[in-house]
């Protein structure tokens, strides 16, 4: 993650904002979290593990 990037999607859910991002990455999930981003520069996905 860089400084300006946006989640736009958590576990292939749209989010609407930082809570909701924050109220799903903290569910556990096997494997991790798989983050959509948005960047000025385009788009990427990141996987975060999870603990």
């Amino acid at each position: 993650m860089r400084e300006g990037d946006l989640i736009v999607e958590v576990d292939r859910q749209p989010v609407a904002g930082a809570e909701e991002a924050t109220r799903l990455l903290k569910a556990q999930r096997p494997g991790g979290h798989l983050l959509r981003v948005r960047r000025a520069d385009g788009a990427l996905f990141i996987v975060v593990p999870g603990a």
